[in-house]
């Protein structure tokens, strides 16, 4: 689990975590591994993801075509996301 100094994209690129979308569509249930690299070039490397609204609210689902969703993190090699 991050510790309280990992709050930014960048600091998440550092540490070699992942960030994943999850589809907010109630049936849906997709997800997909975002590219923090990515997430920086487009937010800039010290937005946060604690209680994250902005990137969330632009997700769109890649199978059911819904707008919105949630983030979650998971350390690198880890399956299991947080």
């Amino acid at each position: 689990m991050p510790g309280e100094s990992v709050t930014t994209l960048a600091d998440l690129q550092a540490e070699g975590w992942h960030c994943w979308a999850h589809c907010g569509a109630r049936n849906c249930g997709s997800a997909s591994k975002l590219d923090i690299g990515l997430l920086i070039e487009r937010f800039g490397p010290g937005h946060s993801f604690i209680n994250e609204a902005r990137i969330s609210s632009l997700l769109v689902c890649r199978r059911c075509g819904h707008q919105g969703g949630r983030l979650s993190i998971c350390a690198s090699g880890n399956a299991e996301t947080r």
